[in-house]
């Protein structure tokens, strides 16, 4: 137990270090982070979850046949609520700038979408104190509408739309700090898993769909969660940190 507790607080610190900045998603998070609510939902207020995150990322895109580097910020909010135990549906909305090809970042336009956040599977690992130590595994799908202004070569500006598709799957591992004088958070989750992100049906295409995610939650009450994790495709890193409520 005190060696689990050592080994997740000493990751923690190197997960804020690299993820101080704010990438891919952030999505809603569980009913609860206690574990008789986290699968089945508890009092019915907790079925509404609201959260605002942001985002930046450099990816490489195909543009008209032409390959470019793509760089976008994008801050959203979304609302959630719980259509089933452990399924959330939620509505995310914000705003994002991007800038392709080293133009400049263009001004920023309005972003939006829709999604599933499931959680698939929670299970204690240790068996010293009950509830202590869980091993989790989420899902998630999302929908997302953007834009941006582009001026190709030949000088004629052009809005360049596209529908994102976005899922993923994430393993966790949670350990709960109540107890600890070093450290006030209820809970930590450390989560890894891969990443499915792709442009659809619009003017912009993306040349890797495939990659790798991970991240930290720290659940400061029942209430609320802040997340921060990093994401990549290859050679360029995403970065995301959001807040997370539920009421």
């Amino acid at each position: 137990m005190r060696r689990m507790n050592t080994r997740l607080l000493s990751a923690v610190a190197a997960v804020i270090a690299t993820c101080f900045c704010c990438s891919l998603h952030a999505v809603p998070v569980g009913n609860s982070n206690s574990e008789i609510d986290y699968m089945i939902s508890g009092q019915s207020l907790h079925n509404w979850a609201f959260g605002i995150y942001g985002e930046s990322w450099t990816r490489e895109v195909d543009v008209g046949g032409a390959d470019l580097d793509m760089e976008h910020s994008r801050v959203m909010a979304y609302a959630g609520y719980d259509i089933l135990p452990g399924v959330t549906f939620y509505v995310t909305g914000g705003m994002g700038i991007s800038d392709i090809d080293d133009q400049g970042a263009a001004d920023g336009e309005a972003e939006y979408g829709a999604g599933l956040n499931f959680n698939l599977f929670d299970h204690e690992i240790l068996d010293p104190t009950v509830f202590d130590d869980r091993i989790r595994i989420n899902g998630c799908v999302q929908g997302t509408y953007g834009s941006t202004e582009y001026d190709p070569e030949n000088g004629e500006l052009s809005e360049l739309k596209w529908q994102e598709v976005y899922a993923s799957l994430t393993l966790a591992v949670v350990n709960d700090c109540a107890g600890n004088k070093f450290f006030a958070p209820m809970s930590i989750s450390l989560f890894v898993g891969p990443v499915y992100s792709a442009f659809l049906g619009g003017d912009v295409e993306t040349d890797r769909n495939f990659g790798v995610t991970a991240g930290m939650e720290v659940f400061c009450s029942l209430n609320a969660t802040l997340t921060a994790g990093v994401l990549s495709f290859g050679e360029d890193i995403g970065y995301t940190a959001g807040l997370h409520l539920r009421f």
